[in-house]
């Protein structure tokens, strides 16, 4: 019979029922095994045959069961392995020509070998069982060991004596045994003294000594006492940690006893403030309020899940100047509102209105979350930020209401918002009555989710004035994301004041549907620029109106889209390369003026045609008695005019008046050319005058009614 397996040891743990732990491998006899038992603290026992266990199976070829008089504990392992004494007790005679006594001494041989490897085994460091962690020394030296290098290596006797007198040598000790020092709150601003013994005592330092001065300058108010310092800087005067005593969690409390300079430390945990702020709002300066983290948002949106983060239930409001707010969570979401508030209440989750010049105000790692199912749909915003100035913003999260992101005011130096989930706006920038929408800038503003499954269908967002003819000006944003939402980033059809000097870096935009371009410029905006940017699957692209004035679009694409890539308009449009493909009517829908420039459009397939115009250099019909034969035109692209086509001679030689903007800085010649009495094909001369009229100065070698061809171009002043 062969030896066909490796096994020779089973491992099991206990559940506190099995008795029966099978073993596969052969043993000749049941005292070949050795059945140890591993508990919880990691303690080896090695079971007795016979009394702790009993042995199934032996003499067979697969194996067997060990059956233990008392089920294994729940988390105890159990080893079973095999022991065989290292012996060869068979004893073979010489019959006919097979020499067993031959064989016979070389399993000897082996055996002895065996002997002799396990001797050796017997010398090395070794576990004490197979379930075993750790090695057993058996109390003995291991030496030759090297310094330790990594956090959990064995340390040499050397290394341990080196390390402790580096540090001895560093400490303030005693060349004799000492008692240790008190408890802190017999240490705490005091200084240490020895007694008639030597024993050292805590004693108050005298009034007004360099001690006594350090100690209260370490408090956590210890800055109070720096002359000047507050006269320059916002100083927090108070440190509450409002899960403690005297407020054991309740913040509204917090708040409502709160002085100027509070700091306010939340855990992750869940803050009613309902009805403390509604019609008031906070009127004390310099409140601080830092939370844990933000929280999570529960699976139906409702509201924010409890231990999550730091939560406050309930909006917070404020008038006061150098208010901040970290890392936490607001909830007036649709939960909050419904069930939270005494009475079914809509608010806004963060508000900041009315605080002046030099707000000072802060907010990063702010999650906010409004309604979101609620069917009423009522006009909340996330953020509110209105007449004041002066607002650092990290990141926020806007999550549902009204209006996400709102800012009314001047001085933003913004972050990161993201918003989602409003069934209005996902953000504005507005100008009113109250003040003008001014010098505010993000680093970016993200709008929409990848997946939108079960959300609001968002507006992207809109930059306008409330028809109060107040301009808005200087708004910066570094990059502008909009995916799934509906409509895009539109101003006001009823604008009646400016939105000038507004400037988007990067600009994208997937999945934007609705009955707008996904980003509109219309004829109040002045100042514009849209940097690179890729469209796709949206209603339409960008939409410029040709009453707008001083617009830029960079470099970018637009494709996929129901209506055009583009529609653009204006003279003093410019413009990068742009892709327009695929779009369910033009590339590029032309609305006049000078600033499209056809040479910088490329696609393929469009619904219609590349771009369905271009500008022109034409002043209305052609003068003199000159015929337009349908073929002739004179196409603007960029600074150059292009003269093309064909016109039936006319009585003299001024034959086309050029609109007054295109006019050349020098008279130009026109390469042009006709065909003479004699049928010959001949040059005409032709040139376009600094006045503005294409001139064709040798119009009379052309019989009447003859044509006229033009193949030139010219670049306008």
């Amino acid at each position: 019979m062969t030896v066909s397996t490796e096994v020779d040891h089973n491992e099991y743990t206990g559940n506190g029922v099995t008795t029966s732990f099978p073993y596969t491998f052969r043993i000749f006899k049941k005292s070949d095994l050795v059945v140890q038992v591993v508990d919880l603290n990691e303690n080896i026992t090695e079971l007795t045959l016979d009394t702790d266990y009993t042995v199934s199976g032996a003499g067979g070829y697969t194996g067997g069961n060990v059956v233990l008089a008392a089920p294994l504990n729940n988390g105890y392992q159990i080893s079973i392995s095999r022991d065989l004494p290292v012996t060869q007790e068979t004893d073979l005679r010489n019959q006919g020509k097979f020499f067993a006594e031959v064989h016979e001494d070389a399993f000897d041989k082996l055996t002895m070998l065996i002997q002799q490897a396990i001797s050796w085994l017997r010398l090395s460091l070794r576990k004490p069982s197979f379930v075993a962690n750790y090695y057993d020394a058996l109390n003995n030296y291991i030496r030759n060991l090297r310094d330790p290098s990594l956090p959990q290596d064995a340390a040499t006797k050397n290394y341990v004596d080196s390390l402790a007198n580096i540090n001895l040598s560093r400490t303030l000790r005693t060349p004799e045994p000492i008692i240790s020092l008190p408890g802190i709150d017999q240490r705490k601003n005091k200084i240490v003294a020895m007694d008639d013994s030597g024993n050292p005592l805590m004693v108050l330092p005298e009034s007004g000594s360099a001690a006594d001065v350090l100690i209260e300058l370490a408090k956590p108010y210890g800055y109070t006492y720096i002359g000047g310092l507050a006269e320059h800087y916002s100083l927090p005067v108070k440190f509450v940690v409002v899960d403690n005593a005297p407020y054991n969690g309740d913040l509204k409390a917090a708040l409502t006893a709160a002085t100027p300079g509070s700091v306010f430390w939340l855990g992750k945990k869940t803050h009613n403030i309902t009805g403390l702020y509604g019609v008031n709002r906070n009127t004390v300066e310099n409140i601080t309020i830092v939370g844990a983290g933000m929280p999570q948002l529960s699976s139906d949106k409702r509201y924010f899940i409890d231990g999550t983060g730091t939560i406050i239930q309930g909006t917070i409001k404020n008038q006061a100047k150098g208010f901040k707010i970290f890392n936490l969570g607001i909830d007036v979401g649709d939960y909050v509102s419904q069930n939270v508030y005494p009475s079914v209440t809509y608010e806004d989750g963060l508000q900041h209105y009315g605080v002046g010049s030099n707000a000072n105000i802060e907010i990063n790692n702010v999650k906010l979350l409004n309604t979101v199912t609620d069917t009423a749909k009522p006009g909340t915003h996330s953020l509110l930020l209105e007449q004041l100035s002066g607002v650092k913003l990290g990141y926020v999260e806007c999550i549902g209401g009204f209006h996400g992101f709102t800012v009314k005011c001047q001085g933003l130096q913004g972050g990161i918002a993201h918003c989602y989930g409003q069934y209005g706006d996902a953000f504005i920038f507005k100008s009113d009555s109250g003040g003008a929408c001014a010098d505010n800038y993000m680093e970016r503003i993200t709008v929409g989710l990848y997946d939108n499954t079960g959300w609001p269908d968002v507006t992207m967002g809109g930059i306008y004035d409330a028809h109060d003819n107040v301009t808005i000006d200087k708004i910066g944003i570094g990059e502008l994301i909009v995916q799934n939402a509906s409509w895009g980033l539109i101003p006001s059809d009823a604008n009646t004041g400016f939105i000038t000097n507004v400037s988007i870096g990067r600009y994208s935009a997937f999945n934007v549907y609705g009955n707008y371009y996904s980003l509109t410029i219309d004829n109040k905006c002045v100042g514009w620029t849209i940097g690179e940017h890729r469209i796709s699957g949206a209603s339409g692209g960008i939409r410029v109106h040709p009453d707008s004035a001083e617009i830029n679009i960079g470099t970018g694409s637009s494709k996929g889209n129901t209506k055009s890539g583009y529609a653009l308009g204006g003279n003093s449009l410019s413009h990068g390369v742009i892709f327009a493909n695929e779009n369910g009517e033009a590339g590029v829908d032309y609305l006049g003026g000078l600033g499209f420039d056809a040479s910088l459009v490329h696609g393929y397939v469009n619904g219609t045609v590349l771009f369905s115009g271009m500008p022109t250099a034409k002043n209305g019909n052609p003068i003199n008695g000159w015929g337009d034969t349908g073929a002739f035109d004179m196409n603007v692209t960029g600074k150059t005019v292009n003269i093309t086509g064909s016109l039936t001679r006319g009585t003299s030689a001024a034959a086309y008046n050029i609109i007054s903007v295109c006019q050349p800085l020098k008279q130009t010649p026109i390469p042009a050319w006709g065909v003479s009495a004699g049928s010959a094909m001949v040059p005409v001369e032709c040139y376009v005058t600094t006045s503005g009229q294409l001139y064709v100065a040798g119009f009379a070698s052309i019989p009447t009614g003859g044509t006229i061809y033009f193949s030139g171009q010219y670049l306008f002043k």
